[in-house]
């Protein structure tokens, strides 16, 4: 019986999974098959590995996290990444920043790690609720972001999950009497639902500068 509440639990979860989440995957599966990544690959708090089949052939993938779960192949803290300088040539980023005491710590140590004209994909939560895993310290602006990537980075691409509709759609859906609301996310997520200023999570495709 244990087994098959945690197997329904599982299901529920899925299938109410929040607008964000969606938005955020479509811009990831855009991202990943029109140039996918591949050589050395960082996966900073990759959990289950959800990108691995996302990436090219023969690639080397590096899923790091704070500690070990069945896809994990590197336990290490995201402030003292143990690679050398410009040893990796990719780096995946999602909804791990927030999470940092030193966010600012974490992305000197990716941008010391990259090559130059390695890519770095990021994204952070701005209109989400507080989710400790173990630990929420920010949100962060797109002003803020830019000003963090400016020096090292050029923008490849930016795309901004959600607006005025969705933020309220988003956070109707976490009460628990409209979480049904909730099954109708991935149609959804195919709206041109996109405002910086009311976003639900920014996402970045950056390349290192030279």
């Amino acid at each position: 019986m244990p087994d098959a509440l945690a197997i329904l639990r599982s299901l529920k979860r899925r299938a109410l999974r929040s607008l964000t989440a969606h938005i955020e995957r479509r811009v990831l599966d855009r991202w990943f098959k029109t140039a996918p990544l591949g050589g050395r690959v960082l996966d900073i708090g990759g959990g289950a590995s959800p990108y691995a089949s996302y990436l090219l052939p023969h690639t080397q993938l590096f899923n790091l996290d704070i500690e070990c779960n069945a896809a994990t192949n590197l336990v290490a803290d995201a402030h003292r990444l143990p690679f050398s300088s410009g040893s990796l040539d990719a780096v995946i980023c999602t909804n791990v920043l927030e999470h940092l005491r030193e966010p600012t710590i974490c992305l000197a140590e990716i941008t010391t790690a990259l090559r130059a004209g390695g890519e770095l994909i990021v994204i952070v939560p701005f209109l989400f609720k507080v989710h400790p895993n173990p630990e929420d310290h920010w949100r962060f602006t797109w002003q803020c972001l830019e000003r963090l990537f400016a020096e090292d980075y050029e923008i490849i691409d930016c795309a901004v999950s959600g607006g005025r509709f969705a933020a309220i759609w988003e956070i109707l859906g976490q009460v628990r009497i409209f979480e049904f609301i909730r099954i109708i996310n991935p149609w959804l997520a195919r709206l041109p639902l996109s405002h910086r200023d009311y976003a639900l999570s920014y996402c970045y495709r950056l390349r290192k500068r030279p």
